[in-house]
């Protein structure tokens, strides 16, 4: 009797072939995963190219309002980052130097600048307050143009990252 006329050669064959297709479709999934992660994160990120001219326009009312000596709130709806923060760490090995860079640069100046505009109004209160600051109107008024050409350059950056021109944003040697 031939090995392959043998019950015993088709089961392992049967094994094999059934270990290898359930590997086969655990890495399709997973890809399609990843797939499905990175494509929430550019939803993520047309949501939040949307946004930035209203904070832009947040900024440019309170840099106003600090130009006539009064204080205008900057708190404001958030830019999303939940699904950033949910999946880079799976989808980050999936996408080249300069795509992990850019987001990492993009979502660092959205959450900043969230931070800014929530501390914004009480900061200045205790720094004037404080007498910490010569001229705090001076001083927010110049943050607030910081703020805004941040934000400027995000917008850019974001344009190219989902147009698939991502710029290199990290100086190397």
């Amino acid at each position: 009797m031939k090995i392959y006329e043998k019950n015993e050669f088709w089961i392992i064959v049967a094994v094999i072939v059934g270990f290898l297709l359930s590997t086969i479709w655990e890495v399709i999934k997973n890809q399609y995963s990843i797939c499905t992660k990175r494509k929430a994160i550019e939803s993520e990120l047309q949501t939040n190219q949307g946004l930035i001219p209203q904070k832009i326009d947040i900024l440019k009312q309170a840099k106003n309002s600090l130009a006539k000596g009064k204080l205008l709130s900057t708190t404001s709806v958030h830019f999303q980052t939940y699904l950033y923060n949910s999946y880079i760490g799976e989808v980050g090995t999936s996408l080249s130097a300069c795509n992990r860079e850019n987001l990492h640069i993009i979502y660092g100046t959205l959450k900043g600048i969230d931070i800014s505009l929530d501390n914004f109004y009480r900061e200045f209160l205790e720094l004037s307050a404080s007498g910490q600051l010569d001229d705090p109107f001076r001083t927010y008024i110049n943050m607030f143009d910081d703020n805004i050409d941040s934000l400027t350059r995000t917008k850019g950056l974001i344009d190219d990252y989902l147009s698939g021109n991502p710029r290199v944003v990290t100086w190397k040697e």
